[in-house]
């Protein structure tokens, strides 16, 4: 969990970013129950809804099934290939 400290740091830098017009968009990257973005939500005027958080756990996650699923279908492709070969050597 970020500490207090932090969480002022991130609402005060938000808060100067909205008042001077910067533009551009807020991210927050290794999300944990994406508590600065929080604060930054409930601190911003305009534009909360051009936040962005990204999890990489879950995306790590997700990649890794979408690995699981390709070598699966690797495996499935070459056994099926193997077993129509072995057919046609009967005949």
């Amino acid at each position: 969990m970020t500490s207090v400290m932090r969480l002022r740091a991130v609402v005060d830098a938000a808060r100067y970013c909205d008042a001077a017009g910067i533009p551009g968009a807020f991210a927050e990257c290794g999300v944990w129950r994406g508590g600065s973005v929080l604060a930054m939500i409930n601190t911003l005027q305009a534009g909360a809804d051009s936040l962005t958080l990204a999890d990489s756990n879950e995306e790590g996650a997700n990649l890794l099934a979408l690995q699981t699923r390709q070598q699966l279908s690797t495996t499935a492709l070459s056994l099926a290939s193997q077993a129509s070969q072995a057919v046609l050597r009967l005949f």
